[in-house]
């Protein structure tokens, strides 16, 4: 029985796909996420169509009218976290990469997928050049759910955080 819906997603699609079509539909998802956008995948586009025959046994797909979406976001938060967990460094990187609160879940969910306390601070950190409110909420979520996470290794996130903010602050 699967811990929670990042094992569930994780077992239902490593099953029904392999992985350069996994990452291209984590890529799409997370494409669509970012340009606010609702995912799709349309049967007459080759590529689509061939995803679409092999997600279709996941039972996530709903059909309309030649094209078919997944029956939850939570589907699109997942595969978009897969994505953001792997290039989220040069993704936080591009200057033109507009993060607001509609990335909540995925960055959520991305620091949920992390498996290295530096590298979610990390991130946090490059988050917080962009988005300084949801960075903390973040933190505050991490922090919560790490009770035991010494107080030093958050020490070079508010250092960072700091001089961020007080640059800001002072333009």
């Amino acid at each position: 029985m699967p811990r929670d819906v990042i094992e569930l997603y994780g077992r239902i699609f490593g099953d029904a796909l392999q992985d350069a079509q996994q990452r291209l539909l984590e890529e799409r998802a997370f494409e669509s996420t970012s340009q606010r956008k609702q995912f799709h995948l349309e049967s007459r586009v080759p590529n689509d169509s061939e995803l679409i025959k092999q997600l279709n046994q996941t039972g996530f797909l709903i059909a309309d009218k030649g094209t078919c979406q997944f029956s939850h976001q939570s589907v699109v938060t997942y595969l978009s976290a897969k994505h953001f967990a792997r290039e989220w460094k040069q993704l936080l990187s591009k200057p033109d990469l507009i993060v607001d609160r509609n990335w909540a879940d995925v960055l959520e969910m991305t620091c949920d997928l992390l498996t290295q306390v530096s590298d979610i601070l990390d991130m946090l950190s490059l988050l917080s050049q962009k988005h300084q409110d949801l960075a903390l909420q973040l933190l505050s979520r991490f922090t919560a759910a790490h009770p035991g996470l010494e107080e030093k290794a958050l020490v070079p996130f508010w250092e960072h955080f700091s001089k961020s903010f007080f640059r800001i602050s002072r333009a």
